[in-house]
Order: C-alpha cells, then sequence, then structure tokens
C-alpha cells in the first residue's frame, strides 16, 4: 500500500507500507475497528485509549472485500470474503513545513491518495509480474476531517476503484457492461472494496488558539479620552470664565448699538451731509474718519469707562478662579509675563466671542450637519447591534428615533423599511418605501423595493410600473435589467426577457459583481423570498457550485426560521461554517467548538468581535451548570448560586475584553461587566457597565445592571435613579424586571419590587410564582406604609 505524502515545496512522496498478507474468512487476525464511514479521531477518545493500553485505537490497514452499502458478512455467510492485512502500525516524522502543507491541503479540501499495489517478493524478484497494472486500485483519503483543534486524527473505511498505469481512476463499467469489447470492469467497485486504516497525528493537525485568562483588569481596555478644555478646572474656572464670555458678548452688541447710534446722530445733524457717516463708502480713509468718531464719543461720553466697568468684576473672577495666583511675584519680570498670560488669554476668548457673533452661517451649518451624521451613524450602529442581538423591539426603537429626529433624510427612512421586511412587517416595510416616493420619485432603491413586494403579491402592472421608472434613470444598470427580464419571464413574454438578460450582460462585463447576486442580496435584504429563490437557483444552474450563492440562500432559510436547510446550505459553501446559526439555535457544544476552529484556521475572520462575544456568552452559560432554558442568565448573575465554575468564567471575561479591545461596543462592555459580576469583581463591572453606558446611554439593560450592581454595594439612592432610567427607556424583558424586583425587595425597598413586579405581571401574567412574590411585596409595601403614618411629626423615618 502506498500514500502519497505532500513536500515542503512540490511534488509528492511516497511511502509504502509492504507485506499485506492475505488472510481467508476463517483466518484469525486482527479486527477491523474501522467499518464506519471515515470520521475524525477526538482526543478525548485518545486518551481513554491511552488508560487502557490504546487497544481500542492500534489498528493496523486491511482491505476488506465488503461494502456497508451490501448486505454485511453475517448476511453473506455463504461466500468467502478475503482481506489483505498488515499486521505491523508504521510511524512518519514529518518536518514543520511538510506540517504546513498538510494543513493548507485541509483547508483546501484536498485529498490524499492511497494505492493498493501488488509486488512480488524478494525471493521473487527476478520474475516478471506482467498483470499488476490490472490490479492497481486508487483511494482518497480527506484530511479536511481534521479541521477542528479537538481531533487528532482520521480513522474509517476509503473505497477503491480501479486505476491505469499512471494511477488516475478509469472509467468503470458495471455487471451489465462485461461482455463489451473494450470495456475493462472496475473488480473493486462491483465487490465493494474499501480500505480500513487509522492515521494519528501526535498533536492535533490544526493548533487550538489558546483562550488563556488575561491578566489585565477591565479599566486597562477602557480607551483613554481626551478631556476636553472645559472639563480641565473646576467647576468654579469654568463658571467664570463662562461669565466674562458673556459680558463680553453683552458688551459687543450694546457697542455695535452705540455705533449705530453715533452715526445716525451725526448725520441728523443740520448741514452735515458727509457720506462717511453713513455705511454706505467702504473706502479705507472713510473707515479711519468713523472710527476716530466713535472714539471720540466713547470717551467724550463716559461710555468707554461704563463699559471696562461692566468688565472689571467678570476680569477679576477669572484671573482669581483660572489662573489662581496665591503667591507674591518674586520680581518685575515675573509679573510682567503673568501679566502677558492673562492678557494673551482674554484678548483670544474676546476674539471667540466676536467671531461667533459675526462668523458666517455657512460654517455653522457645516459644524451642524457634522453633528446630524454622527447621530444618525450612531442610531443605525446602536439598531443593528441590537437586531443582531435578536433584540428586535429594541432596534425598531432606535429606526424610528431616528426618523423622528431627521424625517427629511430618505436614508433612515429606507433602513426602517428594510428591517421592517426582514422582520415581517411588510406592510409598514411597504409605508416606508411609499414615503420616500412620496418625497423624492427618483430614489431607485424604493422604486425596486416597491417593485419586487408587487411582483410577489402578483400585482404584475404596478410592478412594471416601477421597473420601468427605475430603468429611465438608471438604464445601465445590470441588476434592473435582470430584474425586468424576470419580470417579462413571468409574463411569458420570451423576447423581451431575452432583451433584457443580454442588456444585463453588457452591464456585468463593466461592472464588478455579477447583477444576479447583486439582484438576490437586495431580495433578501427586503425578504422578498420567492423572487430570490427564483435568481439564485438560476445563478447556480447558469454557473455552476460556488460559495456566494449557498451563503445567500442560507441567509435566505435563516429567515425563513428554516434552521436545518440554512444549515445544509453552509455546510455546501466553502470555508463556511454553521457556528453563527448554532449560535442561534442555542447549540452550545456544537458553537463553541465552530467558533474555536475559525479563531484557529482563518487569520483575517470578518465580524471578529462578534465571534468573541458570542464564544463570552458560551463559557458565561456553562459557567452556571445549572443554567436551563427557563432561568435567565442576568437571574443566576444576582443570584448566589454553589454550581458555578469559576475557571470558566473567567475564560468568558477574557473573550469579551478581546472584543473590547478589537471594537468596543455597548454589548461587548456589558458582557465584560457581567462576567466580572459574576466573579464578584464589583469594581471591574462598574468600569464595565459605567464605559457600556457611555457607549449608548440608550440601552435599558444596562440601567438594570447598574440598579443591580449598585443594590449589590449597597448604593440604594443610585440603584432607585439607575432602575428609573431603565425604566423610562422602555424595559419590558420579564426576567430582568422580575431579578430586579426581588433585589430591590431583598435590600428592604418593598415598593419599587412592587411596581417591577407589576410590570413583569403583565409579560407573563400565568406566572405564580411571581404572583406570589408581588402579593407578598405589596403587603409589605403596606406596613411601611402604615408605620410611617403612626410615626409622631418631627419624626425622620429611615
Amino acid at each position: 500500500m502506498n500514500l502519497k505524502i505532500p513536500l515542503e515545496n512540490e511534488g509528492h512522496r511516497i511511502v509504502s507500507i509492504p507485506n499485506g498478507l492475505l488472510h481467508g474468512v476463517d483466518d484469525a487476525g486482527p479486527s477491523d475497528v474501522c467499518l464506519n464511514a471515515p470520521q475524525g479521531i477526538p482526543i478525548s477518545e485518545l486518551k481513554a485509549a491511552d488508560g487502557s493500553n490504546g487497544k481500542s485505537l492500534n489498528h493496523s490497514p486491511s482491505v476488506v472485500g465488503d461494502d456497508p452499502a451490501l448486505p454485511t458478512t453475517a448476511d453473506r455467510s455463504e461466500k468467502e470474503i478475503k482481506k489483505i492485512k498488515w499486521d505491523s502500525n508504521l510511524v512518519l516524522w514529518f518536518s514543520p513545513g511538510v506540517v504546513a502543507k498538510l494543513r493548507e491541503c485541509a483547508q483546501r479540501k484536498f485529498h490524499l491518495d492511497i494505492e493498493l499495489v501488488r509486488v512480488l517478493q524478494q525471493k521473487y524478484a527476478g520474475a516478471t509480474d506482467n498483470h499488476s497494472h490490472k490490479i492497481k486500485a486508487k483511494g482518497s483519503l480527506d484530511l479536511g476531517l481534521a479541521l477542528n483543534p479537538s481531533i487528532i486524527g482520521i480513522r474509517g473505511r476509503f473505497n477503491l476503484e480501479l486505476a491505469d498505469s499512471h494511477g488516475e481512476i478509469q472509467g468503470s463499467a458495471g455487471p451489465e457492461n462485461k461482455s463489451k469489447k473494450g470495456v475493462q470492469v472496475d473488480i473493486y467497485k462491483a465487490v465493494g472494496s474499501a480500505i480500513s486504516l487509522s492515521l494519528i497525528f501526535s498533536v492535533p493537525l490544526i493548533n487550538k488558539q489558546r483562550l488563556q485568562e488575561i491578566t489585565k483588569s477591565v479599566h486597562d481596555f477602557i480607551p483613554k479620552r481626551k478631556v476636553k478644555p472645559e472639563f480641565q478646572f473646576e467647576k468654579r474656572s469654568i463658571q467664570a470664565e463662562n461669565d466674562y464670555k458673556a459680558k463680553v458678548n453683552e458688551v459687543v452688541l450694546q457697542l455695535v448699538n452705540e455705533y449705530k447710534h453715533v452715526l445716525q446722530m451725526e448725520s441728523e445733524l443740520p448741514g452735515n451731509e458727509q457720506k462717511i457717516l453713513t455705511l454706505e463708502t467702504q473706502s479705507p480713509e472713510d473707515e479711519k474718519l468713523r472710527k476716530k468718531l466713535f472714539l471720540y464719543h466713547l470717551n467724550k461720553s463716559g461710555a468707554y469707562f461704563s463699559f471696562k466697568e461692566q468688565l472689571k468684576a467678570s476680569v477679576v473672577k477669572v484671573v482669581r478662579e483660572r489662573f489662581r495666583q496665591k503667591s507674591p511675584f518674586t520680581s518685575q519680570s515675573e509679573m510682567q509675563l503673568f501679566m502677558s498670560e492673562i492678557y494673551v488669554y482674554f484678548i483670544e476668548q474676546m476674539h471667540v466671542v466676536i467671531n461667533k457673533i459675526f462668523m458666517e452661517k455657512e460654517v455653522q451649518k457645516n459644524d451642524t450637519n457634522e453633528l446630524k451624521r454622527l447621530e444618525i451613524t450612531s442610531l443605525k450602529q446602536f439598531a443593528e447591534e441590537a437586531e443582531r442581538s435578536n433584540k428586535i423591539s429594541l432596534s425598531a426603537h432606535y429606526y424610528q428615533e431616528r426618523i423622528a429626529k431627521y424625517e427629511d433624510n430618505l436614508s433612515c427612512w429606507f433602513d426602517y423599511g428594510t428591517f421592517c421586511m426582514r422582520n415581517q412587517m411588510l406592510a409598514k416595510g411597504e409605508e416606508c418605501f411609499r414615503e420616500i416616493i412620496a418625497r423624492n420619485s427618483k430614489h431607485i432603491p424604493a422604486l425596486i423595493a416597491i417593485a419586487m413586494n408587487s411582483m410577489a403579491s402578483d400585482n404584475l402592472e404596478q410592478a412594471r410600473v416601477f421597473i420601468h421608472s427605475a430603468l429611465q434613470i438608471k438604464p445601465e444598470s445590470g441588476m434592473l435589467n435582470i430584474l425586468m427580464a424576470i419580470f417579462y419571464e413571468m409574463t411569458n413574454e420570451e423576447l423581451e426577457a431575452e432583451k433584457y438578460f443580454n442588456a444585463a450582460k453588457l452591464a456585468q462585463d463593466k461592472g464588478s459583481m455579477k447583477p444576479t447576486l447583486e439582484l438576490a442580496e437586495f431580495a433578501i435584504q427586503i425578504n422578498c423570498a420567492f423572487l430570490a429563490d427564483r435568481v439564485l437557483a438560476q445563478e447556480v444552474i447558469q454557473n455552476g457550485l460556488n460559495f456566494y450563492p449557498y451563503l445567500l440562500l442560507s441567509q435566505l432559510e435563516i429567515q425563513r426560521y428554516n434552521y436545518s436547510q440554512a444549515e445544509n446550505y453552509l455546510k455546501d459553501a466553502l470555508k463556511i461554517d454553521p457556528s453563527n446559526l448554532n449560535f442561534i439555535q442555542n447549540k452550545v457544544n456544537e458553537t463553541r467548538v465552530a467558533f474555536e476552529t475559525v479563531l484557529s484556521i482563518i487569520k483575517e475572520i470578518p465580524q471578529l468581535d462578534l465571534i468573541y462575544i458570542r464564544l463570552g456568552t458560551l463559557y458565561l452559560r456553562m459557567a452556571f451548570k445549572n443554567l436551563t432554558d427557563e432561568n435567565s442568565l442576568f437571574g443566576l448573575l444576582c443570584n448566589e448560586t454553589e454550581e458555578f465554575d469559576e475557571n470558566l468564567a473567567r475564560i468568558s471575561k477574557s473573550m469579551y475584553l478581546k472584543a473590547c479591545e478589537i471594537q468596543g461596543t455597548c454589548q461587548s462592555w456589558l458582557g465584560a461587566g457581567q462576567a466580572c459580576f459574576a466573579l464578584k469583581e464589583y469594581e471591574q463591572a462598574e468600569d464595565a457597565f459605567s464605559e457600556a453606558n457611555i457607549i449608548n446611554h440608550r440601552d435599558s439593560e444596562v440601567w438594570a445592571h447598574l440598579a443591580v450592581l449598585s443594590l449589590k454595594l449597597k448604593r440604594i439612592i443610585e440603584a432607585n435613579l439607575a432602575i428609573s432610567q431603565a425604566l423610562r427607556l422602555g424595559i419590558r424583558d420579564q426576567e430582568i424586571l422580575k431579578t430586579c424586583g426581588v433585589a430591590f425587595w431583598e435590600n428592604s425597598q418593598p415598593r419599587a419590587a412592587v411596581e417591577l413586579f407589576k410590570l413583569a405581571l403583565q409579560q407573563a401574567p400565568h406566572d405564580i410564582k411571581l404572583r406570589e412574590m408581588f402579593s407578598l411585596a405589596l403587603k409589605e409595601s403596606s406596613t411601611v406604609m402604615e408605620e410611617k403614618e403612626l410615626l409622631p411629626e418631627n419624626t425622620v423615618a429611615i
């Protein structure tokens, strides 16, 4: 038997395993333990085998004339099944370069070739075997089975087929074609021959990335923020500076009015017809004359001293509060330097105020637009993060807030429309698209969305109008031409359909992405399933098997909640794992293994922070051994439990902090805070929750965690403020409300507990245990109120 091993650079090395002996069915020999389909050998099984002297894994290869699809040996006892067996194991040593080559072959789905050849024994070396090429067989070993850090080998039966003298598999013929001349029967395939072997590595082919505990604290991962100038000094210093600016602003406006008044008075004097007294002339000489006249008026009337007195108090306050010069000056030069500093400061602040009064409106408009753009982007990011975490109502709230604040921004309407379509709110989605068309009839994405929905509801005439309108605006669009061609296919107008298909092909030559895939992406985005199915099926038929169509098909099935079919599509797609899909289905162990495999194999991973967040969530859930579907993670965090694995919680914290290091989001910092809370590292938990609150102060779940943490630290006032904010933001999660209610009740806050239990009962009115707690808290709250009423006057109730 020969096994082809790739070399470091190019080519292959042939490893021969000689001395295979033919055994009859009754002959005693090594038993076959690999008569199943090829599969990976877990490390755990190898350790178990080491404990039993390795009897279950030490297996020498053998060729079996038996196929699992055919009747078993017991069913064919009348026939003699012969086997070729190698009674010894073979140890091979690979250099690091060869190991890297094997790992590359595994990732690229390449197979190792196994050849079965007949070679004469050494004592017959002088003889010639003229028929050895006729019984040469070939099989293949899939290294992809070892693409997992927990797999240390491969075992199973690998089917054999007849090969030619060059080692290539020949075209085989069945028994019905035996009599045809020139056709050689594949004897191995005909009898179901296979080779059974085990390939065990000393270490896993894919090195598992170590999920080590991070020794740094949460504070080390919080980004350093630049403190704004107004926050660098004490409160009194800031107030003094603001008072000075306000007074300068007031004096400048008074000076402007005084200047206008002076020019008006001088122009009304009898016989005064000089044009310099008006603002019509702009020559330098006239400006100098007007300035001289105004300064003369300020000194003569005493207005100059009046304005100076108005500024004096604010100037003294700034010098005292901001510069805080307490010790006397040691020299005249030191005093002069100090005077220069405060003079420069006052002049700069005065220019700031004057420029703000007389600045161009365009500059103000640009600042406003930048703030508007940042808020629109932030709200969309919060909405997408909430949708990704399956918090649909919270995501809808963010999208609605964008529209309420920036109603004229069409992208806000379109994003909310696509969100509604993805989450089965079809009427709301189409209403958003029609609102966009009412505001801008040339908005192509909205036109396409309405056209697709019309095609889905068989309103073909309306669909034709919208597609035609979009094509008039952008006739060179390949996606629009494909959509029009599909429309004409639906109406059985083949000539028109062919015309638009040809136009789409021309557009594809100019563009970078296939119009069919672009159209499928858009259809999935607005949840137009029938059209996405049709386009992707056409793409697979025309261009064969490819990675991206399968990925789009899996997304479509996830929108239909058909997770099993989505997983099948993901398995068909190259280099794609179903880890995120397993996470949605709460398959904890399968998801953890898949995520760790991705981190070990792929170097540049999209959404790497999401993988770390979900790994952190899985490890934190695994840390609570009594976590079931009935109790929530939030509830277990707040309650003491003995069934808790601290090591897994620390790995969870490390995963969350790695996500924060890549891209700090509200969810990553919230997870880090949860892990710290579970580990009773309350100071770090507070830092993490505060950072999540800074990133998104609209997240009610973060406020709820802050409330429970404050109760744990006996900060009752802060806890009440935090839970009030969470309720104001509309928290409605029954488990969170219930857990917070219990926490307030245990901290002698029955009134707050009653309100939280009441809201929780609105979500789960049939929860008997919750109703009992509500009744007890209500009774305790009434008792406290009665005791307060019985207290004598001038007595403070604590």
